[in-house]
């Protein structure tokens, strides 16, 4: 994982929900569990031998049409 980096959890949306429930929070954050910090650690941990070398990370859940997760290296702060 770069570092500093923002991580996006798309968090897919049940299918039984209406296109119309769907559209209304496609991309709006997700506030419901799996919590963003359960989350950020299973993927520390699924992809880094080492994720005490972690130091900056981002991180937001948002809902998603399909599940995904989107890693972007950022800029550090000055």
């Amino acid at each position: 994982m770069p570092q500093p980096c923002k991580v996006v959890f798309y968090m897919p949306m049940p299918s039984g929900w209406s296109n119309r429930e769907q559209e209304a929070l496609w991309d709006k954050p997700h506030t419901q569990t799996p919590d963003l910090d359960n989350l950020l650690k299973a993927l520390c941990d699924a992809v880094m031998l080492n994720d005490s070398k972690v130091w900056s990370v981002r991180a937001e859940k948002r809902w998603a049409y399909q599940g995904a997760i989107e890693i972007v290296p950022v800029e550090e702060d000055t």
